[in-house]
This record gives C-alpha cells, structure tokens and sequence, in this order.
C-alpha cells in the first residue's frame, strides 16, 4: 500500500492557511499593531458553555512551519491562531 502521508498533510496544511482567514503574518502585524483589542474564543468552533476572552495582542504575529499563523495575546501562554481572534473596533 502506497504512503499517502505526504499528500494528506498538504491539503491540511493548505486548509489550515485558508481558516487563518487570508492573513499571512506580514498583513496583520501592517495592519494591526502590538497591543490591539482582541477577543478570542479558546475553544473554536465557539460553544457556549466557554466564552470569549476580551484582551489585547502581546506579540506581532509570525507564522508556524505548516502555515498557520498565531499571534501572542494577554492571559494565554503561546500563539493563538487567527482564526480564534476578532479584532474589537
């Protein structure tokens, strides 16, 4: 039987870039500054028995090796992905 591990990782990772809603690092960190508003659920898909956390971003964003990118925020340890943040206005 063939290893299909490669090509399942691709459409993965590729997924995984398309969820960080069409942000690479370098757009965020232009667009949005260290210290901006952010909430963002630590569970996602959001459920509602865990809600969203209101804080700010501690870091610029930066990508990891499969693409997605994360950025740091107040009261969590590590990168959270794009994809569990809105920007509050």
């Amino acid at each position: 039987m063939p290893y299909v591990g490669k090509a399942m990782d691709r459409k993965r990772n590729a997924r995984r870039r398309q969820l960080s809603g069409a942000h690479t690092a370098w757009t965020w960190n232009a667009t949005y500054p260290v210290g901006t508003r952010v909430r963002y659920w630590p569970i996602y898909p959001p459920i509602e028995s865990v809600p969203p956390v209101d804080t700010v971003t501690r870091s610029e964003a930066w990508a990891l090796g499969d693409g997605s990118v994360v950025v740091c925020v107040d009261g969590q340890a590590g990168g959270v992905h794009l994809s569990h943040i809105e920007v509050i206005p």
